[in-house]
């Protein structure tokens, strides 16, 4: 079985987190059942064509989904309605830019952070990129990265930015939140802001507020090339050590590792090679802590990655054949005729399926005495997908385990591409399987919340304060 747990970020930065066997995602491209088009491609309008894939898009969710009920109940999910709402506005007049926007709204209103289209046929990315890295804090959104602007004009980290070319950040965010797909309102926001730095735009004005409540207004040239603010060198998976208070520190920014060799592997074994300096990694980190009084585990920031890393670093922490998830794929006729289920038995869909990771053959697992003391895990929206399991994992099986930050991004599943759009070939992809901690609780939409909620401010960024890793330090003393 394999569980394909993709990052929250556009098909080009997608991470696979396979558990065993062989990968469903390229097998299940291409793939379009019992949509199929009624009207001959030779006679079909430009207006009549987009309204089909608008159709065969709604279609395929209604038989495919496997959050449809779940997300109807919990966030107000109305797919039916969505696509008659889009299929208002489509007309003689609408052009592929605006039919990729509309499939975009589409994946983003099912709230499903894996819910993606592929509009790369339809719609050519955005060139540039704002010369500033900005991002959320309690206050709104500020400046945080001025490394990319050279000839800088004034603008001071911690600025507070209040508009672009004239129009209300928050209007801008809004419109961008509306194509951006995310399990949650609150990941969404933050996501819609990492987006809002492309452009085709060559100049940007900022209308930016100081510090101290003074404003002012600049014109900055864009960058020519894209540029990702938060991306950071990565020289080792992990990073460890003692804190001076004695407390054992592990971060892990993502379950990826290697991840060249690892898409080539065809094998368990090669698998298995290719991740062999990650699990060192997390099994040198692990033995530092061994003689703790307390480790903090930092997950902020991770989107996820690959299953057989994240189930890894529940080894060290719990002990015994624990059941890290449960799966249950969705049972429709739809499903069970894709490529990738071709061989499935019967009891593969429709029943819940327990994951035990220490069942797995053909991949090293952890033989040492797993920390057992007191942990606390930091988080916040940008944690995902495997992450999101590991969270669920251990706020059920660990007891002495707290969480500090803000809630995680609640998005898992089994996410698949299901099929491509007859007319436009854009392909579809949601998840398929229900996923559930080990108590049978729902992580999708919801999350893992933290158990002391800490939102950073503008203070703290100006201060070079970490509020969070301040907090979960504190939370030592109260134990």
């Amino acid at each position: 079985m394999v569980i394909s747990l993709l990052s929250p970020y556009p098909f080009a930065r997608v991470h696979f987190c396979l558990i065993v066997g062989a990968c469903l995602l390229v097998q299940g491209c291409g793939e379009s059942r019992s949509t199929e088009s009624t009207v001959s491609r030779g006679t079909k309008t430009a207006q009549e064509a987009k309204i089909e894939d608008l159709r065969q898009f709604h279609d395929m969710v209604v038989a495919g989904w496997s959050y449809l009920k779940t997300k109807q109940h919990l966030q107000g999910v109305d797919v039916a309605g969505t696509r008659d709402q889009l299929l208002g506005r489509v007309n003689a007049n609408t052009n592929d830019v605006q039919f990729a926007n509309l499939l975009q709204e589409f994946a983003a209103a099912m709230k499903d952070g894996h819910s993606q289209v592929d509009i790369s046929s339809l719609k050519k990315p955005l060139s540039r990129t704002w010369p500033v890295g900005l991002a959320v804090v309690k206050e709104g959104i500020i400046v945080v990265n001025l490394n990319w602007l050279p000839d800088n004009p004034g603008i001071q980290l911690g600025d507070r930015l209040i508009q672009v070319n004239g129009e209300p950040i928050e209007n801008l965010v809004s419109r961008m939140m509306q194509v951006t797909s995310a399990s949650t309102d609150s990941a969404r926001r933050v996501l819609a802001v990492d987006l809002l730095h492309r452009t085709n735009d060559e100049t940007v004005r900022f209308s930016l507020e100081r510090s101290g409540g003074s404003p002012w207004e600049v014109t900055l040239p864009c960058l020519a090339h894209q540029v990702d603010f938060r991306s950071r060198e990565r020289k080792a998976f992990c990073e460890y050590g003692e804190l001076d208070s004695g407390i054992h520190l592990i971060r892990i920014p993502q379950f990826t590792w290697n991840e060249s060799e690892f898409s080539k592997a065809n094998t368990d074994r090669d698998r298995e090679v290719a991740l062999t300096e990650a699990k060192t990694q997390i099994e040198a980190a692990f033995s530092g802590a061994g003689s703790a009084s307390g480790l903090i585990l930092d997950l902020r920031g991770n989107a996820g990655g690959y299953e057989l890393l994240s189930s890894f670093v529940a080894e060290h922490l719990v002990t015994d054949d624990f059941v890290y998830y449960s799966l249950t794929r969705h049972d429709s006729e739809f499903i069970r005729s894709l490529n990738a289920y071709a061989g499935y038995e019967a009891g593969s869909f429709g029943v819940r399926l327990p994951t035990r990771p220490r069942q797995w053959t053909g991949f090293r697992h952890f033989t040492g005495t797993p920390f057992s003391g007191r942990l606390v895990v930091l988080v916040n929206h940008r944690c995902f997908s495997t992450t999101d399991n590991l969270c669920a994992f251990l706020k059920d099986a660990r007891p002495l385990t707290r969480f500090v930050g803000q809630p995680t991004g609640g998005g898992t599943g089994e996410p698949l591409t299901v099929g491509t759009l007859n007319n436009s070939k854009v392909p579809v992809q949601f998840c398929v399987s229900v996923v559930r901690s080990p108590r049978g609780r729902i992580i999708e939409g919801v999350g893992t919340l933290p158990d002391v909620l800490v939102e950073p401010t503008r203070e703290d960024l100006l201060q070079r304060r970490d509020p969070a890793l301040e907090a979960a330090i504190k939370q030592f003393e109260n134990w």
